[in-house]
């Protein structure tokens, strides 16, 4: 089994929110997550949790 750390309480990072991000629909084998224009993820602290929402679909892996 693989652990989870899901930290329901904690605040989005104000630059990466579910509001600021281009939405991704569609099969893609290599999709790269945008949030306003801005694919650059380098200035999030070393530690860092990732929330996804999803509906009607499957995400098989994913890489950061």
């Amino acid at each position: 089994m693989i652990p989870s750390m899901f930290h329901g309480n904690v605040d989005p990072l104000s630059r990466f929110t579910f509001e600021k991000w281009d939405w991704v629909t569609g099969d893609y084998l290599d999709k790269v997550v945008i949030w306003n224009g801005n694919r650059n993820i380098s200035s999030v602290e070393e530690m860092s949790a990732i929330r996804l929402k999803l509906f009607q679909s499957k995400l098989f892996a994913y890489q950061v």
